[in-house]
């Protein structure tokens, strides 16, 4: 949206609301998985997020003809919460920041912005 609406001054309502909307994204984007890692030894230099959190528990109690421990239940439970959150988080950016964004782009006589 910045890119397509640049240098459009009666667009300069949506290309502000659309740069908060991206920096809240991005800083959300970290919360659920790594993308600054592009190959496998990249994680080395960045922290897991919820994904790979996520896959170790997984691979841990699949990797068992038993019930999931204790600890795996605790990281389970630890993780799901931080999940719930994040989740909440996305919502509330659908609700607040990109409505405030897709009512900027209808003033200016816009498309609305799709997130799913």
């Amino acid at each position: 949206v910045q890119q397509r609406l640049a240098g459009r001054h009666d667009a300069a309502g949506v290309v502000s609301a659309a740069a908060a909307l991206d920096k809240k994204l991005e800083a959300l984007l970290e919360r659920f998985y790594q993308h600054r890692a592009h190959a496998e030894e990249a994680m080395l230099n960045y922290p897991s997020q919820l994904n790979s959190q996520l896959a170790m528990v997984e691979l841990g109690v699949d990797s068992a003809d038993s019930a999931p421990n204790a600890q795996q239940q605790a990281m389970y439970v630890t993780l799901r919460g931080k999940l719930d959150a994040a989740l909440a988080d996305w919502k509330s950016l659908q609700a607040g920041d990109l409505a405030a964004l897709n009512a900027a782009a209808q003033k200016a006589g816009l498309g609305a912005v799709q997130a799913e």
